[in-house]
């Protein structure tokens, strides 16, 4: 039988973790660019899931969690006003409420499925591997945010990502 502190610990080393790089993400965001930081902590995570998927070592799992607690902010942080830029200010409240609901629905989901179907992780493991792997993808083509480009002065940049935009919203 395992100490208890174990099993808590998990969840510990993924909130110290997320807590220590929210202090340095905005910052470097905003240095670096949206995208590159986004793009960055998406291509960590599916490393981060195919290691977790694969391992069955509790060291291995914390390192993993801390990992992933250290790549979140970088999609919350910085992904979520990257990709919120891509729509008219007057859709981006409804792709918000949209996002953060498909979020809420996420763990009402994971408990569903625990509670009625299986009580194995890998299952919900390939579902967020295959998720976190098709929108890092997805992303890739994107440009830097238009209101960034346009912050730092390069309006070549703000100009290609602003005919994108106009292609992708008509």
């Amino acid at each position: 039988c395992e100490p208890a502190w174990k099993a808590s610990m998990l969840g510990t080393v993924f909130n110290f973790a997320q807590c220590f790089t929210l202090l340095l993400t905005p910052k470097l965001a905003d240095r670096v660019g949206r995208k590159w930081v986004f793009n960055v902590s998406r291509i960590i995570e599916c490393i981060l899931y195919t290691v977790l998927m694969v391992s069955d070592s509790y060291t291995v799992t914390l390192i993993v969690l801390a990992g992933l607690g250290l790549a979140l902010p970088g999609r919350l942080v910085a992904g979520l006003p990257y990709l919120s830029e891509w729509f008219p200010r007057k859709k981006q409240t409804m792709i918000m409420v949209v996002r953060l609901v498909e979020q809420a629905l996420t763990l009402c989901f994971c408990m569903i499925f625990y509670w009625f179907f299986s009580n194995k992780s890998a299952h919900l493991l390939t579902i967020g591997y295959v998720i976190c792997l098709t929108s890092s993808l997805l992303m890739l083509p994107f440009p830097e945010s238009p209101r960034l480009l346009l912050a730092k002065g390069d309006t070549e940049g703000f100009k290609k990502a602003m005919d994108m935009m106009a292609r992708w919203n008509g």
